[in-house]
């Protein structure tokens, strides 16, 4: 597992709302779902919203946040962001 540069690790822990802008193949998705996670660690019924620009991207950005919860947590998530998706 790669780590986080520092800049990451502070889009990962910063308190408030972050907007990831970066070079394709920077870490972006990967730092977001270290944001999720952290999140949820903090807050476990948290609300989160992270937005892209294409069905594609969302696609991955799902499939990633699912590999790092467990099945009951990901049913919530699924469902939400199937809803999402549909809007």
């Amino acid at each position: 597992k790669l780590s986080l540069n520092a800049a990451q690790q502070d889009a990962v822990t910063a308190r408030d709302n972050i907007l990831c802008c970066a070079c394709p193949g920077s870490g972006k998705t990967r730092v977001l779902v270290e944001k999720v996670k952290h999140v949820f660690n903090e807050q476990p019924n948290a609300r989160i919203l992270l937005t892209t620009f294409s069905r594609d991207a969302a696609g991955e950005m799902s499939d990633r946040i699912k590999l790092a919860f467990d099945t009951g947590f990901l049913d919530k998530i699924d469902e939400n962001l199937s809803k999402a998706m549909r809007e």
